[in-house]
């Protein structure tokens, strides 16, 4: 019987700098997949969200692995899907607030670096404590109390912005909604000038009253 090398890739907890798993190319991701009981159940087409797996050897193009993230996967490259579940746990977090990624300031590996540190929103830079501001240091050429000044800075600019935009919004609304009042006014006073006014019809059977002087009754 032939000896389990510990480079052998049944072996999860490899941790020798040899290992062959370090030169694989490695990416979690989400993809909707179909749900075919729950399609037929409700008869619409029905989709879940999959974590799946994508591993690819550098200069070999055939040899591509591309399938469901079980277990297997997740513990065998543990440290990228630490990293996938880290980013999917930031998205979860940004919900109502400001993603880093649309503050023009920060590069896209200076994103990456504050998303390691917790931070995912301009909200987390803006409200962060003189502590937390030490653990970044100097990003985009300042140092942490000028950063977090900046992403407030930049929260009251948007805000302001977009409470104009709002506001321009509701007048605009309100206009047409106006608008479209004195256009049914006038659909209104077109028609009723266009209707011809009735005149009073005599009844056959009513006698048609005399002129001259009425008779006088005789004794």
């Amino acid at each position: 019987m032939s000896n389990m090398l510990a480079s052998d890739l049944a072996n999860p907890e490899f941790v020798n700098p040899m290992n062959p798993d370090n030169t694989l190319g490695v990416k979690f991701y989400s993809k909707p997949l179909q749900n075919n009981y729950r399609t037929e159940q409700e008869g619409r087409p029905i989709f879940d969200d999959i974590d799946m797996v994508r591993i690819t050897s550098p200069g070999d193009q055939l040899s591509v692995i591309d399938t469901i993230a079980t277990d297997h996967y997740k513990n065998r490259f543990r440290r990228q899907w630490e990293f996938y579940t880290s980013k999917k746990e930031g998205d979860q977090l940004l919900v109502g607030r400001t993603p880093l990624s649309s503050w023009p300031r920060l590069t896209a590996a200076q994103v990456e670096e504050l998303r390691h540190m917790k931070f995912y929103s301009v909200e987390d830079i803006a409200n962060a404590s003189d502590i937390a501001l030490q653990n970044i240091g100097m990003i985009g050429g300042m140092g942490g109390s000028a950063f977090r000044d900046a992403a407030q800075l930049y929260l009251r600019v948007a805000k302001d912005s977009t409470v104009a935009q709002r506001a321009q919004q509701e007048v605009d609304t309100m206009r047409a909604e106006m608008a479209e009042m004195r256009a049914q006014f006038a659909q209104l006073a077109a028609k009723n000038n266009a209707e011809p006014i009735g005149m009073p019809v005599q009844e056959e059977n009513q006698e048609a009253p005399r002129r001259g002087r009425p008779t006088t009754p005789k004794e």
